[in-house]
C-alpha cells in the first residue's frame, strides 16, 4: 500500500504525472476518486503560493485574482464520491487543467520549486 498523497512533500514531477494521468484519457471509475483527491491536494498547495506572489508589479494582479477565485470555486464544487463516475472523471480533468495552470504560475521565478517544497511541509 502506498502512503497517502498528503504524506508526500511537493515535487513538480509528481504533480505533472498526476495531471497527465487525468488528461491523457478519461480516468477509470475505480481510480477516479483517488485521482481527484490527489489533484485537489496539489491544487490546494499551489493556491497560496500563487497568491503570495506580487502579480501587481507585472500588471497581472487582477487577472491572477480572478484565476484563483475560479479555481477555488472549482474545488468547492467537488462531486461526491457517489456521483456518476463520468461526472467525477470530467471533474478530475477540469481540476487537472486548473492545477497545470497554477503550477505554471507558481514556478515562474528561479527557486520557486524549492519554496514550494518548503511551503508544502
Amino acid at each position: 500500500m502506498t502512503a497517502p498523497v498528503h504524506d508526500h512533500a511537493f515535487d513538480e514531477a509528481t504533480v505533472q504525472a498526476v495531471i497527465r494521468r487525468a488528461l491523457d484519457r478519461l480516468p477509470l471509475t475505480d481510480t477516479v476518486d483517488n485521482l481527484v483527491a490527489a489533484l485537489c491536494w496539489h491544487t490546494e498547495r499551489l493556491l497560496p503560493v500563487v497568491e503570495a506572489k506580487d502579480w501587481s508589479a507585472h500588471g497581472q494582479g487582477e487577472l491572477v485574482t480572478v484565476i484563483v477565485g475560479e479555481v477555488r470555486k472549482k474545488l468547492a464544487a467537488r462531486p461526491a464520491s457517489g456521483a456518476i463516475a463520468a461526472a467525477r472523471a470530467v471533474y478530475a480533468q477540469e481540476v487537472a487543467r486548473a492545477c497545470r495552470g497554477l503550477l505554471g504560475l507558481a514556478l515562474v521565478e528561479p527557486g520557486d520549486e524549492e519554496r514550494l517544497r518548503e511551503a508544502a511541509r
